[in-house]
């Protein structure tokens, strides 16, 4: 129904931020949103925002490095708390174990190759 994906749509929206802030706060509040998500939303909000962020993972053929970078930074805590959510019965119930056995290895992998790509970053920088 309409009423249903509007809902889906609203749990999955990041929040709106008044006035200026930093990335730090931005990121912290970003992680905030997924935790609430995992932990109160549906099972079909949840896997909504899980593809978004699975389709986030993936580096674009003409991406900036930067982009790549903020985006890292951005998600690398939400890989965590999503493979957490994977494993419970409330997933388990909405999707079936392979289905959530294959996202949290495409998780686990990325969070690898993220971790990878910052610590590379950070050498480069320092």
């Amino acid at each position: 129904t309409q009423e249903f994906t509007a809902g889906i749509v609203e749990a999955v929206s990041n929040p709106i931020l008044e006035g200026e802030h930093d990335r730090a706060y931005k990121n912290s509040i970003y992680t905030e949103h997924i935790h609430r998500l995992v932990e109160h939303g549906s099972p079909e909000a949840i896997a909504v925002k899980l593809a978004d962020i699975t389709d986030n993972m993936t580096a674009h053929p003409r991406e900036k490095p930067q982009k790549r970078q903020k985006l890292d930074v951005k998600q690398l805590p939400c890989y965590g708390i999503f493979i957490e959510a994977l494993a419970s019965d409330k997933m388990l119930e909405y999707l079936s174990e392979e289905a959530c056995r294959t996202a949290t290895a495409i998780l686990e992998h990325n969070l690898k190759l993220a971790t990878i790509r910052l610590a590379q970053a950070k050498s480069t920088t320092s």
